[in-house]
């Protein structure tokens, strides 16, 4: 849980910094978390974390 706060900290960081920076990084990172959830916490996203819709809808 610690890791997935330090992302949310960096995250805000970059978002305040660099907003484009953020949107264009923003799929690798989802790749990432959703890799690193798989074994750790499946229930977290990054959608989870920050509130957002989900990217995409399964039929």
């Amino acid at each position: 849980m610690d890791l997935l706060l330090s992302v949310r900290g960096a995250f805000n960081r970059i978002a305040d910094a660099h907003p484009f920076l953020l949107l264009s990084s923003f799929y690798y990172i989802e790749g990432f978390l959703i890799n690193y959830n798989r074994f750790n916490e499946p229930e977290m996203s990054i959608h989870k974390i920050f509130n957002l819709p989900p990217l995409f809808t399964a039929d």
